[in-house]
């Protein structure tokens, strides 16, 4: 009895120091990322809001409304639509999100966002 005592308390410590030594989970801020150096007049930009929901501006001719949820894996922030038909792949760049094109849907024609565009957060929430 005193040695599964001895085991469990064992594993027990072993447990909470692997807890500590795990990395971190990361999580970004709410708000508007803007990507700045685009030269639209109004700025693509994407939007994370509470509830895990997001709204993605990709140009300024675009008629379709870009919302709907996202989940955060590892480093990245993964948007799906409403619709579920679309998906938009963000990366981690500091404090702010690299747009990951070829991971995502295709944009059209008339959205220049290329890979990697780096997205700033302008108005956190």
């Amino acid at each position: 009895m005193r040695r599964i005592f001895s085991l469990l308390t064992a594993f027990l410590i072993l447990g909470w120091l692997l807890a500590g030594c795990a990395e971190e989970s990361w999580e970004p801020a709410l708000g508007e990322y803007v990507y700045e150096t685009s030269e639209e007049g109004l700025k693509p930009s994407v939007t994370l809001k509470e509830g895990l929901e997001f709204r993605f501006i990709d140009s300024p001719l675009s008629s379709y409304l870009i919302e709907g949820t996202y989940e955060i894996e590892n480093d990245r922030v993964i948007c799906t639509t409403d619709d579920k038909n679309r998906t938009y792949v963000f990366e981690r760049s500091g404090d702010d999100l690299a747009f990951r094109g070829e991971d995502s849907t295709e944009l059209p024609a008339f959205a220049r966002i290329p890979d990697r565009a780096v997205f700033k957060l302008s108005d956190p929430v």
